[in-house]
């Protein structure tokens, strides 16, 4: 079976790297992204990485994203 890992914001310079990183490991990536027809979701996916669309303003968008069983990695949020 697969190692499976979520990457929220997969699309993002941090969030990017971790999911490329993750990949080159043998991890299977779910990335999290607003838009899966940027440029960055599409070169992510191309890469080997399941794309899944959620907000993070959307409770229920994360909950079909976060299914049980899948480890999670948050991109640091800067506040303001």
């Amino acid at each position: 079976m697969a190692k499976i890992i979520v990457v929220c914001g997969a699309t993002g310079g941090l969030g990017g790297a971790v999911a490329r990183q993750m990949l080159k490991e043998g991890w299977k990536v779910r990335g999290i992204t607003r838009n899966k027809e940027s440029a960055g979701a599409k070169s992510l996916s191309q890469a080997g990485a399941e794309l899944a669309s959620a907000n993070y303003d959307d409770v229920k968008s994360l909950e079909t994203v976060f299914e049980v069983g899948y480890p999670k990695i948050a991109e640091p949020v800067r506040l303001y």
